[in-house]
């Protein structure tokens, strides 16, 4: 069978390897549960490579890649809770192929980063962003839509991420754009009255503060023209304690039925990714009123069941 994360067993084994990266930063439970504790000690940088051989098992292959992105600044990053997520004792990818697949970069894949890194904003730009673009931290592909672009960076670095060609690493501070560049965006959105909805993406929005969360959705709730305000993030996936109370209540708060509506777009590739902590933190999202539905990219790993 195919299980998710929410099947005993898994859920069992990966409180094992909870308690192990724990024990392994000399940390507790409520360390766990903070956000700011996760973000502080990201599988990243230099250290990365050392804390990881010492909590898990790794192929040659996976070791050689992860040292050739530290090496030639190709964005590199877990977060402890996905990584919990993973068989730390095994590198036959049987139970965790999906998990390791999203965020440990194959080895042909870093080499031809590393090969276009000069021209690397053309030749990844797969979405054709530079065609799409008519203002700084706007694209715009539909006439009735425009991507936000919040932040350019994440926690949490995805093989698959279709930014990959300018995002340069794991929250990384000169990523998070100035207020001028943002209301600079937001007064060109207000000025295109065409437009109907707004979708702030990254990197990961959700990793701007809840100030700036805060300041975007009433900046975008004054434009009587915008009737949607959508968020797409992983977050739930990647570090579902982000999602706090406070947070669900900020984004409900600028729902007005028949007049706006918030919806927030997740991407969980694998029913793996589905624990009872994301679990929980989708239903905070929803019991605010939120409208919350899933983006699957379907990459090789994800895609072949059998």
């Amino acid at each position: 069978g195919h299980p998710s994360g929410l099947n005993p067993r898994l859920v069992a084994l990966r409180q094992s390897n909870k308690q192990r990266i724990l024990e392994f930063f000399g940390a507790s439970a409520g360390d766990w549960e903070d956000p700011c504790w996760q973000l502080r000690h990201l599988l990243a940088g230099p250290e990365a490579l050392p804390r990881l051989e010492q909590l898990m098992s790794l192929t040659a292959q996976e070791r050689e890649a992860i040292a050739l992105c530290l090496e030639k600044g190709v964005p590199f990053g877990i977060t402890p809770y996905y990584l919990a997520l993973m068989d730390l004792d095994s590198t036959d990818r049987q139970r965790d192929g999906q998990i390791r697949a999203q965020v440990i970069p194959p080895l042909h894949y870093v080499r031809c980063i590393v090969e276009h890194q000069a021209d690397r904003a053309r030749y990844f730009d797969f979405m054709g962003e530079h065609d799409t673009s008519p203002f700084d931290l706007v694209t715009r592909r539909y006439a009735a839509i425009a991507i936000l672009k919040g932040c350019d960076t994440c926690p949490q670095i995805c093989v698959y991420c279709q930014r990959n060609w300018e995002i340069t690493g794991p929250m990384e501070p000169g990523a998070f754009p100035s207020r001028e560049r943002l209301d600079a965006a937001l007064d060109w959105v207000a000025e295109h009255r065409e437009l109907r909805e707004v979708l702030i993406t990254g990197g990961d929005p959700f990793f701007l503060s809840d100030a700036r969360i805060e300041y975007l959705l009433r900046r975008l709730s004054a434009m009587d023209h915008i009737v949607q305000i959508r968020w797409g993030t992983r977050a739930p996936v990647t570090m579902p304690m982000r999602l706090t109370e406070h947070l669900a209540r900020l984004l409900g708060s600028a729902i007005e039925p028949g007049r706006r509506n918030v919806a927030v777009v997740t991407h969980v590739q694998s029913a793996l990714e589905v624990t009872p902590d994301m679990a929980a933190a989708v239903h905070r999202l929803r019991r605010q009123g939120l409208q919350v539905y899933n983006q699957q990219v379907f990459t090789l790993h994800t895609s072949r069941r059998f």
